[in-house]
């Protein structure tokens, strides 16, 4: 059984990387830490989705289903298709914002949560605007797609906040704490 502490200890040390990113921001705002701060952040966010879908498909109980099969290939980012009458599996490409949506929904359901996210957030708009910031600087065409601008970091310290509100609210709002609830669910007879 995983603990919900043992999830949050998982990207612990993501949660500090990005503080001290964010931290560097104060010691002389640079383009080279914006850049280190961006990254910092969607490490943490991949991570996160990483944690919330495995979670989501460790607690998978055949004799209560939560997930259909199409939402459990999915949690395992897994894609299957025919070959010459043998099924092949190969790793699934999702979008970040998509997947970030699937991941909070699915550990949500998982964990018993009450928590959805809220879409009408300029925050979430923002998030998706940071997933282009992101792709400009690691694959960048041009000199000046590696420049973070003023209004872009002060949004991306917004979407920071936000994306910790999430993680909390997720985990205040479960009903895991509940007698007769374990993660994952134990198997009936």
């Amino acid at each position: 059984m995983l603990e919900l502490e043992q999830l949050v200890a998982l990207i612990d040390p993501l949660v500090s990387d990005m503080k001290a990113a964010e931290a560097e921001l104060n010691h002389g705002d640079v383009q080279f830490r914006r850049r280190s701060f961006v990254r910092a952040f969607f490490a943490l966010v991949e991570a996160a989705i990483s944690v919330y879908k495995d979670a989501a498909f460790k607690a998978y109980d055949p004799h209560q289903p939560q997930f259909s099969l199409g939402e459990l290939a999915i949690l395992q980012e897994k894609q299957f298709f025919l070959d010459r009458g043998q099924v092949r599996e190969h790793p699934q490409t999702i979008p970040l914002a998509e997947n970030f949506k699937f991941a909070v929904t699915a550990f949500a359901r998982a964990i018993r949560s009450s928590y959805e996210l809220d879409f009408s957030d300029r925050r979430w708009g923002w998030f998706c605007d940071a997933i282009g910031i992101r792709n400009r600087i690691t694959h960048p065409d041009l000199q000046k797609q590696m420049t973070i601008s003023d209004e872009e970091i002060e949004r991306l310290l917004e979407v920071t906040k936000w994306f910790r509100e999430v993680g909390v609210a997720l985990f205040r709002t479960h009903h895991l704490n509940q007698p007769d609830i374990s993660f994952p669910p134990k198997k009936s007879r």
